[in-house]
């Protein structure tokens, strides 16, 4: 705050002091709606900054390349929004997001990596004639059953694979199978 010393002029002589507030800075934020993605996924860009204004943004991969750059403007409220896909080879690592309004500079991360969007739950075993047993017997021919759910947000390739250990962990049974999408 600054203040002003302002003397009027009268008899006698007054000084008034008025306090004058600075105007509030210019707020600038910037987020990612989620902290990990993987590739091909589209990534959504937020933030807020002052009404009616445009905001630089740079994405930068784990090897510095600008690989996104835009120029949103801000609603009525503040608040900006940009999107962008990641490509099918996107590296895996830290990103750097960078917003820039005037002389402010603010930046958030996120990551890529190798995700592995199923959720297996429910794993039984069966006899050959369906019947759940909670424990298999050496020897015998048991059925695998479990349930499979896509979590990502669009359908994948995905290849699964049932090994058998002995009691001393060696592999005595491998099998692998594709399907075509889940």
């Amino acid at each position: 705050m600054a203040t002003l010393n302002v003397t009027v002029f009268s008899s006698p002589p007054n000084t008034v002091t008025y306090i004058i507030p600075k105007p509030p800075k210019p707020i600038l934020t910037v987020t990612t709606s989620k902290d990990t993605y993987s590739r091909n996924e589209l990534v959504i860009i937020q933030g807020t900054a002052p009404t009616d204004v445009y905001v630089s943004l740079e994405v930068k991969n784990p090897l510095g390349k600008r690989i996104f750059i835009d120029n949103p403007k801000t609603n009525s409220k503040g608040v900006f929004t940009s999107a962008f896909r990641l490509s099918a080879d996107a590296p895996l690592g830290t990103y750097i997001v960078t917003a820039t309004y005037g002389d402010l500079k603010v930046s958030t991360i996120f990551q890529v990596t190798l995700l592995f969007p199923l959720e297996v739950t429910s794993l039984r075993l069966f006899d050959p004639n369906g019947n759940l047993i909670d424990k298999p017997v050496i020897g015998s021919s048991v059925l695998i059953s479990a349930d499979i759910t896509n979590i990502a947000s669009e359908d994948q390739q995905m290849i699964y694979i049932v090994q058998v250990k002995d009691s001393e962990l060696r592999v005595v049974y491998l099998q692998a199978n594709l399907t075509l999408s889940v």
